[in-house]
């Protein structure tokens, strides 16, 4: 009698499982396909980390699809006097694509030069550095997209004459 009762109650333990189990693994199934097909990219906020005394801007970053431009924004926070190389081999974003944006210009807004290949910086004074990303007729940057990757822009010390690249990521939503 005693072992029947055991085995009733065991019966009813593997009913348990074997009902909350196939429903456990339908749930994960379902979850895993739902999380292979939403993009949760775009839920990303824009970022730029620079290093060596620049600190960009992201919300007023842009990266343009119609013009295949990249605009970045700055505050140059450094001690001494410092000249921005837009034109220089440092000066570039390389993305996780291996497609190469190069620099085209930098602007000092604060003292409102127009846009030149270099430009000087005092400790506070924003910028705008541009990157043109058209590599060989192709667009690089599509709309909805994101462009993430590497960054370096060449800092220049007039007074040392050592170029020192200011380097980080870079992920922006393309417009």
């Amino acid at each position: 009698m005693m072992f029947q009762k055991q085995a009733k109650k065991a019966q009813a333990a593997i009913e348990f499982l074997m009902t909350y189990g196939w429903m456990l693994l339908v749930v994960l199934i379902v979850g895993a396909l739902i999380f292979s097909f939403v993009d949760f990219g775009s839920l990303i906020p824009n970022q730029i980390n620079l290093n060596n005394n620049l600190q960009a801007d992201p919300t007023r970053s842009l990266a343009d699809s119609n013009t295949q431009n990249i605009t970045v924004v700055f505050q140059y926070n450094g001690a001494r006097k410092a000249e921005i190389n837009a034109t220089s081999s440092e000066t570039y974003i390389q993305t996780v694509l291996n497609e190469q944006c190069n620099g085209v210009s930098v602007r000092n807004t604060d003292t409102n030069d127009a846009p030149e290949p270099a430009s000087t910086f005092l400790n506070g004074q924003t910028g705008v550095l541009k990157f043109t990303c058209d590599t060989s007729g192709s667009n690089v940057l599509i709309q909805g997209d994101t462009v993430e990757g590497e960054i370096s822009v060449a800092v220049d010390d007039p007074q040392t004459g050592i170029t020192v690249p200011s380097t980080g990521d870079i992920r922006l939503t393309i417009s």
